[in-house]
């Protein structure tokens, strides 16, 4: 191999590192400015998550159950006899 042949090796060679440099440079730099978005997304879904878990905390209070029973649309329910309870134990 001649040395001009060497040279155009090498800088081809150093064309190709330097390109895939670039380009792994600039995935990076996308996937940081896609960060900002992600955890603004982020804190909406946690927002949502506490808002949804004070309204079956709401909904499960002892009043709203009661104040639930005495509406027509669950006034058919009643408590159940302990006789008429299965309890279900995992296995462990």
């Amino acid at each position: 191999m001649t040395t001009l042949q060497s040279i155009i090796v090498c800088f081809v060679s150093t064309a190709i590192c330097f390109s895939l440099i670039i380009r792994d440079t600039l995935s990076l730099t996308q996937l940081k400015m896609d960060v900002p978005e992600i955890e603004q997304e982020v804190k909406t879904i946690e927002g949502e998550i506490d808002r949804l878990n004070v309204e079956i905390t709401a909904f499960k209070s002892p009043i709203n159950l009661i104040q639930l029973l005495k509406k027509p649309t669950y006034s058919h329910l009643s408590q159940p006899f302990e006789e008429d309870v299965i309890i279900l134990h995992p296995h462990s």
